[in-house]
């Protein structure tokens, strides 16, 4: 199955790095605003798009794709993205910062 990344777009909100677009032109599916997390020091990851809700006064976020933790799908999505991400991120411009709020994870 062929994957694409697209429209990268370049944040820094705790250890959110950036939002992407994940296609899969073979069968026209996209998912978008796909999350590249990652903390200093640690390798990143990918999170499909969430929804953030607040559950008694505290900020929540619930996935709204979910492609699993051992999934051989889940694992190629990981790869091309960080690959991407990685090839973007020395040609993106500055980041924007925001630190109006902390995401908690």
């Amino acid at each position: 199955m062929k994957i694409e990344v697209k429209d990268f777009r370049f944040v820094e909100k705790g250890a959110l790095r950036a939002f992407c677009t994940v296609r899969f032109p073979e069968s026209d599916l996209e998912f978008r605003d796909c999350r590249v997390i990652q903390q200093d020091g640690q390798k990143g990851f990918v999170v499909g798009p969430q929804r953030e809700y607040e559950k008694d006064g505290v900020k929540k976020f619930v996935a709204l794709v979910w492609w699993g933790k051992e999934s051989k799908l889940g694992a190629e999505i990981q790869r091309i993205v960080l690959d991407e991400y990685g090839k973007k991120r020395r040609d993106a411009p500055a980041p924007v910062r925001d630190d109006s709020a902390e995401i908690p994870f």
